[in-house]
């Protein structure tokens, strides 16, 4: 390196050589170092230029990334040692090659004049690499078979797409594990492509033995048996020591039995079988560490009448299946859902997991250095679905009222503003053909009185947009439905949709064709910025803002300060009525439930509930055992989505729900005194998104300072009871009232140090797919180790019949045909979590190839992350293996998206537990010192809320909180931070997170998607800039703070008087 002068880098562009040539055309220090296949091209440059690039590529939608290397290679950068390579080049002894050897430098074969090699030789170091010329040049002279030697495959798959359609075959010895084992697989590979190779080498040397087919016995090799060693075969075990026993009938003696005779000539009784055959119970279990017990096994019959026999035969037969059935369960494959026909034959890997406990069941223990190849990958049972049973097809529209001769009359208004009947079978085409185009299924699939959700897989969710698209067809509809409409979307299949709206009186207008396909006017497209960080803002409550406080009866949840007692007075004297939950009620389930269904029978309606239960709670120890987490998560948080739920039904349109948490009143954005963690203010998300489901309710969160007086604590709790619309997130940090505004900051100002994401030892929660895998394409570079975890284990490859099958469209049209052809019996709602897992496992392969590809060096983890002792053994077992943790993503997480009325509690603890205690957990068995950075993936959905994700937001919250807390607990020697993503769009191997609908719905809220390229930059810059100390990022583009300003609008008296 001259002094002074730069030695640039390089970046890696999908995309034609024609077309990166055209967009790097205008800037002079980039020129193409790399053309490697038709659409694999790589830049080199200064590194200003190199970003312009980038930055232009993305712009215009060519997925780009820059390559962490020391300089520009194959570009005028390196020149400076080129008379350097030169003269070790021209001091190497040459000989002429027996072999064409091609260059690719020029993409041709090299000459025979010596001097000239060396000549390009030394050019190679400034000139492009000329990969594609070279394999096609070389496919044209006749060179058909490819072996790459040497490290992984990247060649290989690079040759693949060169001749991609063409006949040749690509070998990479590194393959199949490398060794002896990638070697002897090369080897099987070319034979079968028809390469001679004398095999009979592999042997020389090695001792083996010449032998005869027709006399294999002569090459048995016969060693002492140790006198401790068991026997062990297909039926039973026995001492080496002892003689063996006959297990089983011999063929001669099936022939005397089936001729009459007996072993010893005489007749032998029925008395004298053993009539048990086998007593011994089949356990379907996990792994325990109970031994099996050896001996005292059941010998079957060997000898008795031909009708015993068959029977026993049969009998071994079904046990045989049984047994089979029992290790495909436990194996994790499919039972019920085999496929007609042979078996096809696997080849199995064995693989290091650590072991996810399912749903119900037992708790299983986690499994060090366990190797097991499972059935199924990734939950893709329906690989092999069950065969179909002779059975009729659901009920179609043909069959829509078979009860009534007649058509239903359902009316409708026409063109000319009077009503017309709109016949039940006219209503049940509109409503099938709009459930057609919103799931896909046909609607000779689709049973009239089958249930949506659990038979058609039609959640919440999705049910509105089905409602929605139908009334949008039939506006009369939902005219007449008013404030009602919500009594359409929770009717559980389509028969009773239908029932409803036959009831309606519809008044006369006009009806507009049915159309679904428009999703509105297009949204202008305004300029936000991407970062934002909250900022706290004084704003005390004005003399003329409006203050309304709906009378009934108000529930408080205790809290250990006596705030609620004191709230309670206030609320009486304002005469209203209080009951107050007692904290032992609320942190055991049941105990809630039950108070709840007896207190519906105490009152018709609820004005209010405020939940003070989170005041006063424990700050507990970061190493706190798991059950104390969640009783606190019970008490502090589940405790207001049960009353939620449970008293649905009785709260007013415009009742009050407010969450008061203790966090200081800055919901620890400043940091806090207390030593441990706890949690808290989750219903910050909770309640955001029940507005957004609810508008008319009044929600507040509010998080006090604990050491201010209680009476003004109380007092404060009124004012934000009391005041008639303003933010729904306040602080009263020192009693003083709080708002938090999204600031944008960019980072354009802070030091960048690449070096901060190189050499790292990185453990990645959920980091096979989604969004955790996009970001982790930044970290998966050469040096950098990335330890993976999941809940699925790592899936096969995926049957040849369903390859050819891309997309989610052509995979749920093939289930369908099979269904239709008898093949399978499956319902829709199987179908589509067939395909959902077949794209996940999909998913898993394609990144986990692309990181190794990058460089990085992989090890995935079948884990629970909620498993106290599968967590611990999994941190203890890697620092045994690594110096350290350098860095954690915890991306792991569960999405159950419905409404909170239709929310389970089960589904509730999979939500929120997943994210939440697997980020305890983390931090419980990690080591802080090594760690540079600690990063969740969090949500705006937590910030801001959204409508179908209360739980969701609920984790993403609580993260946040914590975040804060970690990094006071770790005396800000940790860069933390807590990425509050919005929507992203498609992935580079996923499907993104957001249908179409819900895009347009967001566009129309001026929120875009983000790109991978612009979210996977802006997660690399957040952890290479330093200096930047914000923990809680908002990234993604839209109006966020007028959202949260139009939403919190204060009422003013003088806007009451106008009303």
């Amino acid at each position: 390196r001259d002094a002074g002068s730069e030695l640039g880098t390089m970046a890696a562009i999908k995309a034609s050589r024609e077309d990166v040539e055209k967009a790097i055309s205008d800037l002079d220090e980039v020129v193409v170092a790399n053309h490697n296949a038709p659409d694999q091209t790589v830049i080199s440059g200064s590194v200003t230029s190199i970003k312009e690039a980038v930055s232009k590529l993305s712009q215009a939608g060519v997925l780009v990334s820059e390559i962490p290397v020391a300089a520009a290679f194959h570009s005028r950068f390196v020149r400076p040692a080129q008379s350097a390579l030169a003269d070790l080049i021209g001091n190497i002894v040459w000989r002429d090659s027996g072999i064409p050897v091609y260059s690719n430098t020029t993409g041709k074969p090299h000459s025979k004049d010596i001097q000239q090699v060396k000549r390009i030789m030394t050019e190679h170091l400034v000139r492009p690499v000329e990969f594609l010329s070279e394999i096609e040049a070389m496919y044209r002279n006749g060179a058909k078979v490819f072996i790459e030697l040497g490290p992984k495959s990247i060649l290989t798959r690079l040759v693949g797409r060169i001749l991609e359609g063409r006949p040749h075959k690509a070998i990479a010895v590194d393959n199949n594990g490398g060794g002896v084992t990638g070697l002897l697989n090369t080897f099987g590979q070319l034979i079968c492509a028809g390469v001679t190779l004398d095999v009979v080498k592999l042997f020389e040397g090695r001792g083996c033995l010449d032998g005869d087919p027709a006399s294999l016995d002569r090459m048995k090799r016969h060693g002492p048996v140790p006198k401790h060693a068991w026997m062990l075969n297909g039926s039973r075990a026995r001492r080496a020591t002892e003689p063996v026993k006959q297990i089983g009938v011999r063929v001669e003696e099936l022939n005397r039995v089936s001729t009459g005779r007996p072993r010893n000539g005489s007749p032998l009784s029925l008395k004298s079988q053993n009539s048990t055959i086998m007593k011994n119970t089949i356990v379907s279990r996990k792994y325990r560490k109970e031994e099996s017990q050896m001996g005292d096994h059941k010998q079957p019959p060997i000898a008795g009448e031909t009708a015993i026999m068959a029977e026993y035969f049969d009998m071994m037969r079904q046990f045989l299946e049984t047994q089979e059935r029992i290790i495909t369960m436990y194996m994790g494959g499919a039972v019920n859902g085999r496929r007609t026909g042979s078996r096809p034959r696997r080849h199995i890997e064995p693989q290091t997991i650590y072991e996810e406990t399912v749903k119900e069941g037992p708790q299983t223990s986690f499994r060090n250095d366990v190797k097991m190849q499972t059935e199924s990958s990734a939950g893709v049972s329906a690989k092999q679905p069950r065969q179909a049973e002779p059975s009729a097809v659901p009920e179609t529209v043909k069959k829509a009222d078979a009860a009534s001769d007649q058509p239903q009359k359902i009316s409708a208004g026409n063109v000319n503003g009077e009503t017309e009947s709109i016949d039940r079978e006219k209503m049940t085409d509109i409503l099938l053909t709009i459930i057609e185009d919103k799931t896909g299924y046909p609607r000779d699939m689709v049973g009239l009185d089958q249930n949506l959700e659990a038979d058609l897989g039609i959640d919440s969710i999705k049910r509105i947009e089905i409602v929605r698209a139908l009334l949008k067809a039939l506006p009369h509809y939902g005219q007449a439905l008013g404030e009602d409409r919500g009594g359409l979307n929770t009717q559980p299949t389509i028969n009773s949709m239908l029932d409803l709206l036959g009831e309606l009186k519809v008044k006369g207008g006009t009806t507009v064709p049915f159309n679904q396909t428009g999703m509105g006017s297009e949204a202008y497209r305004a300029s936000h910025p991407f970062r934002y960080v909250m900022k706290p803002r004084h704003e005390s409550i004005d003399e003329f803002a409006l203050k309304r406080l709906g009378q009934g009866h108000f529930i408080i949840t205790q809290d250990t300060l006596g705030i609620a007692a004191e709230l309670s007075d206030l609320l009486c004297a304002c005469k209203c009525t209080v009951s107050i939950i007692e904290r032992e009620v609320l942190k055991d389930e049941n105990s809630l439930k039950q108070w709840c269904l007896s207190f519906e029978n105490q009152v018709d309606t609820i004005a209010g509930i405020v939940h003070l239960a989170q005041i006063g709670s424990d700050w507990l120890q970061a190493d706190a055992p798991i059950q104390a987490w969640r009783s606190q998560l019970m008490l502090n948080e589940k405790s207001l989505f049960i009353l939620l739920h449970d008293l649905n039904g009785k709260l007013n349109d415009d009742a009050h729900i407010l969450s008061a948490s203790a966090l200081g009143g800055l919901f620890n954005r400043n940091g806090n005194n207390a030593s441990g963690l706890s949690l808290q203010s989750g219903a910050v998300g909770l309640l955001k998104s029940l507005q957004e489901e609810s508008p008319k309710l009044r929600v507040k969160t509010v998080d006090i300072d604990s050491e201010q007086q209680i009476k003004a604590i109380t007092a404060s709790i009124m004012d934000e009871l009391e005041l008639a619309g303003g933010r729904l997130e306040i602080g009263y940090p020192d009693g003083k009232r709080t708002i938090f505004h999204t600031v944008d900051e960019s980072l354009e100002d802070k030091d960048e140090r690449l070096d901060s994401i190189s050499d790292l030892v990185v453990l990645a929660t959920g980091g096979l797919r989604g969004v955790t895998a996009e970001l982790l394409r930044e970290l998966a570079l050469p040096g950098n180790t990335l330890l993976l975890t999941g809940r699925s284990s790592f899936p096969e490859d995926e049957p040849e019949y369903l390859k050819s099958l891309i997309t989610p469209s052509d995979l749920r049209q093939y289930f369908i045909s099979e269904v239709r052809n008898g093949q399978l019996h499956m319902t829709p709602a199987e179908i589509q979590h067939n395909v959902k897992s077949i794209l996940a496992a999909r998913e898993m392969r394609n990144n986990i190839n692309d990181f190794r590809q990058r460089g990085a060096k992989v090890e995935y983890y079948s884990v629970n992350a909620t498993d106290d002792d599968a967590m611990r053994q999994l941190l203890d077992s890697i620092y045994d293996q690594y110096a350290g943790i350098n860095a954690v993503v915890h991306g792991a997480g569960v999405i159950e998206d419905k409404l909170l009325v239709d929310k389970t509690s089960d589904s509730w603890s999979r939500v929120v537990e997943t994210k939440v205690l697997g980020l305890l957990l983390l931090q419980k068995y990690l080591h802080p010192e090594s760690l540079r950075f600690f990063t969740v993936l969090s949500s705006v959905a937590g910030r801001y809320g959204n409508s179908g994700q209360s739980d969701y937001a609920t984790a993403n919250e609580l993260m946040n909180r914590l975040c804060c807390q970690l990094s006071n607990n770790w005396g800000n020697k940790v860069r933390v931070k807590a990425f509050c993503w919005g929507p992203w769009g498609r992935l580079t191997f996923g499907h993104g997170m957001v249908t179409e609908e819900t895009e347009a719905k967001f566009a129309r809220r001026s929120i875009f998607l983000v790109s991978p390229e612009t979210g996977s930059r802006h997660f690399k810059d957040e952890l290479t800039h330093e200096g930047c100390h914000n923990i809680e990022i908002i990234c993604g583009e839209g109006p966020w703070e007028q959202i949260e300003a139009d939403i919190g609008r204060i009422e003013n008296i003088s806007d009451w008087k106008d009303k």
